[in-house]
């Protein structure tokens, strides 16, 4: 299994910007929270992408917690990136379309559970993102938004990170 996690959109017309308001209404959506985002911007003010916190809680109540207890809560990092001039057709052989690229990340998405709080996630995510991918690094095989759909309607199985189930 990766420990990463993927969700590619298409090049042409991709905006960061929309890209953070969709995973944002995803988590909002699932019953999580995204906090800590900082939109990252080049000379001439274009955005370009940037980090945050994909949670199980508000960052204030998270905030209440002793350090150490805060290691058992459900957190990730997520990115959020533009493409480069190498992206165009570098995952066609994965996606059969050269007009995507891996826009967001989750670093570590296994660390807290069986996949099952990602999950939800990406049941929510691709509600509202029809046309993305998502992919676990270094695996052969991607999802699509029909593939979570039914995943999403079949009783909970683990693997759904390991192998592709439908």
């Amino acid at each position: 299994m990766s420990s990463s996690l993927f969700l590619f959109k298409k090049i042409d017309g991709y905006s960061p910007i929309a890209a953070l308001e969709s995973f944002q209404s995803a988590t909002t959506q699932a019953g999580m929270y995204c906090f800590g985002f900082e939109m990252e911007y080049d000379e001439v003010n274009t955005a370009k992408g940037g980090e945050g916190a994909l949670c199980e809680m508000d960052q204030a109540t998270l905030m209440t917690f002793d350090i150490f207890d805060t290691q058992k809560i459900k957190r990730f990092l997520f990115g959020i990136e533009m493409p480069t001039e190498h992206s165009r057709g570098s995952w066609t052989y994965l996606l059969g379309d050269p007009n995507y690229f891996r826009a967001i990340y989750i670093d570590n998405p296994w660390d807290y559970d069986d996949g099952e709080f990602i999950f939800r996630f990406v049941v929510s995510y691709f509600e509202n993102n029809p046309d993305d991918y998502i992919w676990f690094g270094g695996d052969s095989w991607c999802y699509t938004a029909a593939d979570i759909k039914k995943l999403s309607t079949m009783p909970y199985n683990r693997m759904w990170c390991n192998k592709k189930l439908v």
